[in-house]
């Protein structure tokens, strides 16, 4: 066998786990692939981290000898770095350089790539340096034993956590293996529960002739049958989704496609059944084979490859890729420091375009090529804004800081001693009155805010209470301001006791200084023509740059979908947007299908190679809801939805291992269940320790240019609680299992306004 996983596993210091893994297995060999910015998932995953591909062979029957065990223990490289003693006696199963990484936790070690390091022949090659003895000989049939000491062959085609029968006994399979037994023949459900297993089979048995495209004759037959078996079992044991049947196979992964077949009933009668009794509910997908043009083809290598294919497109057409590339001028675009990779015109032409166009410009600097893709990036830009169009309130952080102090020193006839924009002595800076933006602690500062106490401060924009300095930077800060006093209140004991409250007359009169202050700044933000240029000019780079991408999802072909549904045009250009945009809202009104678009966002994404598990975060009270109209919508899909057993305490880590180790299309869970999902550890201390190594570099980047203490200050303060966190997170001990264990790699969080999740 072998998995891929974080360099960690052998590289911690903590021995154990490698320990319980040479107690069960035989350690054939390891490959270190690279992190970094050429590491080996970088492109598909977004990840730069250090991955190992462990090889070990199965010994159950192993007496292990840990000593002789080596790759057990950490040795060190040729330069005296710790890495695992097998890739420090192993340095060419190392696909890269071993350099000096995080010392947060593991050894400390990464590996990375030169730029052009061609990892997956080195893969290649590495991979045939293993070498381990498998027996040519057939193996006997292997048998689980279940927790109840018998041993039971299970069927090789169950899924993990199903009902199945032997020797006239019920068992439930959990998982590879591994399986208990439920009811005995002389049990009162012993039927009831075969009847469930021969209904579910039948079921899945006519799914898979449909998928395989199966003649006319067979499907009429598997039908004949399903409605046979079913009949059976309404007739002695009543709907599928009774509470009775509901409690007894709830736990099989297939319930709920089973329960599908029930189309409509009322109470304990049924009204309808599915159509899956009747019509081919699954039209496999008819593959083109030819198109005549290079457009056609190119609109489906993006349903098919999900991209630009231009081997894909040369089969359709017969054509060259320099024909598809002279064809599809405008249609597709070359991006800049790539190799040979292209967008088409809908992508290329959305997004941050002011970032394109430089980029471009850059390689067209060199390249005249790129020519193109600067003047139709050009053409593209966002309409500028102009400054009527524009509205800057005070606060508005990504405004110069010198804007606001201008603003103060003009306004309120500041001391010339006391502004910035003016030459002073050293000696004299300590007086200047200054605002000044914190990034880390989001927050802004005025310094020296009681130096200038002139009746234009005090009086005009100010009280006595709370001078304008004051009242603005309250109004930075988008706070009101307050002003308090201290009361005198009973204790409850005969004396009295001093109360801070809010001062109601003194705030009504800097709250009306403070709308004053609003409106000059509202009127003086523009006045000067080059200001406003310069403002105007910046809120454009920042603000008005994206162009939102229009997404076709009109050749999207929905293979294995029940044929009988037809989605409507906005959801296939919905799904569209959500498998290639990224994050995606569906922005939709009530009854306009949205859950159907998630459930075919993800088997569309999965088919292409674009996720491999999805997860759904949907309301507490309507997984099961969920369920049912995703196997009304993909009838064969393999899907695992939280039941309310589930949701108690004492299951829920069950329900988690369920998903870890199951091979599923998706899983549906709660909102309150994903807010108990934690990330794992590692990752949590790589957060925290690169937020405070930031704040480090900050910090010394501030001193060494003399900048503000309250800055300096603010910093030390959010260093300091972010080590108290990461102390705190490093004494913590769980083994619950972490999001990234559960191999869900799409994440689709359904009423999303409701979930107040933060995991």
């Amino acid at each position: 066998m072998a998995f891929v996983t974080s360099a960690g596993t052998l590289n911690k210091r903590d021995e154990s786990t490698r320990k319980m893994l040479a107690e069960r297995a035989d350690f054939i060999g390891a490959i270190r692939l690279p992190g970094g910015k050429n590491g080996a998932f970088k492109e598909n995953a977004g990840t730069e981290v250090t991955t190992d591909i462990i090889f070990l062979q199965k010994n159950e029957n192993k007496t292990p000898d840990l000593e002789k065990e080596a790759w057990i223990a950490i040795g060190e490289t040729a330069n005296g770095l710790p890495v695992n003693s097998y890739f420090a006696e192993n340095p060419d199963m190392v696909l890269g350089t071993i350099v000096e990484g995080n010392k947060l936790y593991g050894s400390g070690t990464m590996v990375i790539a030169e730029d052009g390091f061609d990892w997956k022949s080195a893969l290649h090659d590495a991979v045939g340096r293993l070498s381990a003895e498998i027996s040519s000989e057939k193996t006997k049939e292997v048998y689980a034993r279940s927790v109840d000491g018998i041993a039971v062959k299970i069927p090789s085609d169950l899924r993990n956590y199903s009902f199945f029968e032997q020797d006239d006994q019920i068992f439930f399979k959990r998982k590879e293996n591994v399986c208990h037994r439920v009811y005995e023949k002389d049990s009162s459900q012993f039927e009831r529960a075969k009847a469930f297993i021969t209904l579910r089979d039948t079921t899945r048995e006519l799914l898979e002739a449909q998928e395989l495209d199966k003649p006319d004759s067979v499907i009429q037959e598997l039908q004949a049958k399903l409605n046979t078996v079913y009949d059976n079992f309404y007739e002695k044991y009543g709907l599928l989704h009774s509470q009775s049947n509901k409690r007894y196979f709830s736990d099989d992964i297939s319930y709920n496609l089973v329960a599908g077949l029930e189309k409509k009933f009322d109470k304990n009668k049924l009204e309808e059944k599915s159509d899956i009794f009747t019509k081919r509910t699954i039209q496999p997908p008819k593959a083109v084979e030819h198109v005549e043009t290079a457009l056609e083809a190119l609109t489906l290598s993006v349903a098919e490859t999900a991209g630009v294919d231009f081997d894909y497109m040369s089969k359709l057409t017969g054509m060259t890729k320099a024909e598809l590339k002279k064809d599809l001028i405008g249609e597709i675009y070359k991006i800049p420091h790539t190799e040979n990779t292209y967008q088409t015109a809908s992508e290329y032409l959305s997004g941050d375009i002011r970032q394109k166009l430089m980029v471009a410009e850059e390689a067209a600097s060199y390249d005249s090529d790129f020519n193109i893709n600067v003047n139709t990036l050009k053409n593209a830009m966002p309409e500028p804004l102009k400054a009527g169009d524009i509205d800057v309130k005070i606060g508005a952080t990504w405004l110069d800081p010198k804007y606001y102090e201008q603003f103060l020193y003009e306004t309120l006839q500041t001391p010339r001693s006391n502004r910035s924009d003016l030459n002073h002595f050293a000696w004299q800076r300590a007086r200047l009155i200054t605002a000044e933006y914190s990034e880390h602690t989001g927050s802004w500062h005025i310094n020296n805010k009681n130096q200038d106490n002139s009746v234009i401060s005090r009086q005009q924009y100010g009280s006595r209470h709370m001078n304008a300095y004051e009242i603005m930077e309250h109004l930075l800060n988008l706070k009101e301001p307050k002003v308090y006093k201290t009361i005198e209140v009973p204790d409850g004991m005969g004396d009295t006791k001093e109360k801070r409250v809010v001062d109601i007359d003194a705030t009504r009169v800097v709250q009306k200084k403070a709308e004053k202050l609003k409106e000059s700044f509202k009127k003086w933000i523009f006045q000067d023509p080059e200001r406003r240029e310069a403002i105007v000019e910046k809120y454009n780079a920042l603000f008005n740059s994206v162009r939102p991408r229009e997404y076709d999802g009109s050749q999207l072909s929905f293979p294995m979908m029940n044929a009988d549904i037809q989605l409507h045009d906005h959801q296939k250009n919905a799904i569209a947007h959500a498998m290639f945009g990224g994050n995606t809202l569906f922005a939709h009104s009530v009854g306009a299908g949205k859950t159907f678009e998630m459930i075919a966002t993800a088997m569309e994404s999965k088919r292409l190679g674009l996720c491999t598990k999805s997860m759904f975060a949907v309301p507490n009270h309507l997984t099961e809801q969920i369920g049912d109209d995703f196997q009304k919508l993909y009838p064969s899909a393999n899907i695992l939805v939280a039941t309310k057993k589930d949701f108690q305490k004492e299951n829920r880590q069950q329900l988690f291992a369920k998903i870890a180790t199951g091979n599923f299309d998706a899983v549906i869970i709660g909102h309150s269940q994903l807010g108990m999902i934690p990330i794992s550890k590692e990752r949590q201390e790589n957060m925290i320790q690169s937020q405070i190594d930031d704040i480090v570099s900050g910090i010394e980047e501030l001193k060494r240019s003399e900048g503000s203490k309250f800055q300096i200050k603010a910093m030390e303060r959010t260093k300091k609680s972010l080590e108290k966190n990461l102390d705190k997170l490093q004494k913590s001990h769980d083994d619950t299992i972490t999001f990234e264990q559960l191999g869900v790699d799409k994440l689709f969080v359904d009423e999303a306004h409701e979930c107040t999740t933060r995991s």
